[in-house]
């Protein structure tokens, strides 16, 4: 490459990275402030009610990513709406996702799948996607 094609790249570039900017500054500036407290018992749900009118949103991500050989990555996560209809009662929304990705991760360098997919048929050399 000679000086000439250099420099027609480098606006490219910095045009690029200056929307890339641009837009996580959008973004930041419509961010709202977000509250969060431990959970005391991580799977076990408790007694508090939320008051009436009011929600809330939890998630839960899980990534599984070794296996004692081969290639594998699972991405489990859960969105939980939760909203009060009155002071004594609430209703939730959930939304489970799974994404899974595996090569030559099971017993004899076989591929298998994860349990969520175990009705799926896949070949031993097969990537499970």
């Amino acid at each position: 490459m000679d000086n000439k094609t250099l420099g027609a790249a480098r606006p490219y570039m910095s045009m690029r990275r200056c929307r890339s900017v641009a837009l996580a500054l959008l973004l930041a500036m419509f961010a709202s402030a977000a509250g969060a407290e431990e959970s005391m018992f991580a799977f076990v749900y408790t007694t508090d009610l939320l008051p009436q009118g009011k929600s809330e949103v939890e998630q839960w991500v899980t990534w599984r990513h070794q296996k004692n050989g081969g290639f594998y990555d699972q991405l489990e996560g859960r969105t939980e709406f939760e909203y009060g209809l009155t002071d004594r009662l609430q209703v939730a929304l959930y939304a489970n996702y799974n994404w899974t990705q595996a090569f030559h991760n099971g017993p004899f360098g076989a591929t298998t799948p994860p349990e969520q997919f175990a009705d799926y048929v896949v070949g031993p050399d097969d990537i499970f996607r």
